[in-house]
């Protein structure tokens, strides 16, 4: 192999150090940027997943006041009786 090398020209030699560089920084460059896409596309399907999470936290919000209300107007507050079935169509809107 070192004759090979001893028998080419200075640039040949340049060109084969050239070649073999370029061959690594294509290599590396093709990495870094296939976990650059991998990261971006796990950044775009968290953010599809936010708009459905914010509903149900929405819906279990409304689930929770729903609750309490139920509980005021069992315990004989009769206030609580209009704004439990307000509450009631507004939980059975959101599902």
């Amino acid at each position: 192999m070192n004759a090979l090398i001893a028998r080419l020209k200075l640039w040949q030699k340049f060109a084969l150090v050239c070649a073999a560089c370029m061959l690594l920084a294509i290599t590396a460059s093709a990495l870094v940027l296939q976990a650059r896409y991998e990261a971006l596309r796990t950044a775009r399907a968290e953010q599809a997943g936010l708009k459905p999470a914010e509903q149900v936290l929405r819906l279990i919000q409304l689930t929770q006041q729903h609750r309490g209300l139920s509980n005021g107007a069992l315990s004989g507050n009769t206030q609580f009786i209009a704004q439990r079935e307000k509450k009631q169509v507004e939980v059975q809107d959101r599902l």
